[in-house]
């Protein structure tokens, strides 16, 4: 449909795009659909919103980045269009409900309790 091809055309552009400084301004005229409407079809059709969606592309692109790149987080956050690193955390906590110490932290408690299970 019209619609599917207008998201379409969004996502590949933030796909595209999601590292440097984007805005819904710049999707919309790309696209050609108000903000309005683009922002509606969007959360309709991906089940995020324009923003959620750039912030996920965005630190897949810095999980990939620490992983097969060796980057330090703050070279990542930096090449995955995070403003700062403040930003990064405060996103990082929202989609993962935790922090990054907890993850951590948590992640060396199952590999103790692996360790303890294995013994």
């Amino acid at each position: 449909s019209f619609s599917d091809s207008k998201i379409q055309n969004a996502i590949d552009y933030i796909n595209e795009k999601f590292a440097e400084d984007i805005t819904l301004d710049d999707i919309s005229k790309n696209t050609f659909v108000s903000k309005h409407h683009l922002c509606r079809i969007f959360k309709q059709t991906t089940g995020y919103t324009v923003g959620e969606y750039i912030n996920h592309k965005r630190l897949m692109q810095v999980n990939h980045l620490c992983k097969t790149k060796g980057m330090s987080l703050k070279e990542a956050c930096d090449m995955s269009g995070f403003p700062n690193y403040s930003t990064f955390y405060r996103i990082y906590k929202k989609e993962n409900g935790i922090t990054l110490g907890e993850m951590q932290r948590t992640a060396k408690n199952v590999l103790n309790l692996c360790l303890k299970i294995d013994k």
